[in-house]
């Protein structure tokens, strides 16, 4: 099998899944990644790949099934120079985000373990590094912004209609803060706490903004903990006001930083304080 499983630790097992039998792994075949697009630009195409193993019984092994690409199926799940970055199994389907300075979401089809598929495909602006499965057929991405020439940009979410796999689609998407802007899930996938209310999915997310703009600025700071509602049945997604706010200089640490929604009060660990809100 080629490829490897990345270089972030806390994101290896989003790669793996074992569904009726069958273990999935996307892994990406890049040596080494990039930090600009300069470089980026020098990379060879470093498409991922999908491969399918299935246990064979006389010895207890993992054998491949399938792999994606393929010969019958050769188009990459990937375009040159690009990074796997968010990766999602969800039964039968599978969502990969790959950047460099665009960012396509893929569909795959593994309804057939031994056949699959790209069945969709949505280029937008910036990326997801992370992918949650909603109800009635959407995803949330959590990620960058980032323009044309791909200049990362401040923090994303992306609200992705995925309930027609051959015709992805955005439905809303929010961005703060400026290009040094992060949020506890860039250091770890429990930095966002999703909890669902009926039909409403509520999302809660620590972050320490930066001013608007790509250069690093000392002043104009603000950290708090972000809160978002996605109604699943009206496929939309709103904004909820800041809590716990705090403006500063930049040097506050939001990997350190977690929420809690319970009933409605959210709980928020911020700057080594514990508060309490309605929601």
């Amino acid at each position: 099998m080629n490829g490897h499983l990345g270089w972030d630790q806390d994101r290896k097992s989003y790669r793996l899944s074992e569904h009726n039998g069958d273990l999935r792994v996307l892994t990406y075949t890049g040596s080494d990644g990039w930090f600009s697009i300069q470089d980026a630009a020098s990379k060879p195409a470093s498409p991922a790949t999908l491969t399918v193993l299935r246990e064979r019984a006389s010895d207890q092994s993992l054998q491949p099934l399938a792999t994606l690409p393929n010969t019958s199926r050769p188009a990459a799940l990937g375009k040159a120079g690009e990074q796997v970055y968010a990766v999602r199994f969800v039964g039968d389907r599978a969502y990969l985000v790959t950047f460099r300075r665009a960012d396509p979401l893929y569909v795959l089809d593994l309804s057939n373990p031994a056949d699959p598929k790209a069945v969709g495909e949505l280029t937008v602006a910036g990326f997801s590094e992370q992918l949650y499965p909603l109800a009635n057929g959407l995803l949330l991405g959590v990620g960058r912004d980032a323009d044309d020439k791909g200049v990362v940009g401040g923090i994303k979410l992306a609200l992705f209609d995925v309930a027609d796999p051959a015709k992805p689609s955005q439905r809303a998407s929010f961005v703060m803060g400026g290009t040094y802007s992060s949020s506890a899930a860039d250091y770890s996938r429990h930095g966002l706490n999703l909890f669902m209310r009926g039909n409403v999915a509520r999302i809660a997310l620590p972050v320490n903004l930066a001013p608007p703009g790509p250069t690093f600025a000392p002043n104009g700071w603000q950290a708090g903990l972000v809160r978002f509602e996605v109604d699943t049945e009206a496929r939309t997604m709103r904004e909820r006001p800041m809590v716990g706010a705090a403006s500063g200089n930049g040097e506050r640490n939001p990997w350190l930083e977690r929420s809690l929604q319970i009933e409605d009060q959210v709980f928020y660990l911020g700057a080594g304080e514990l508060g309490a809100y309605a929601w």
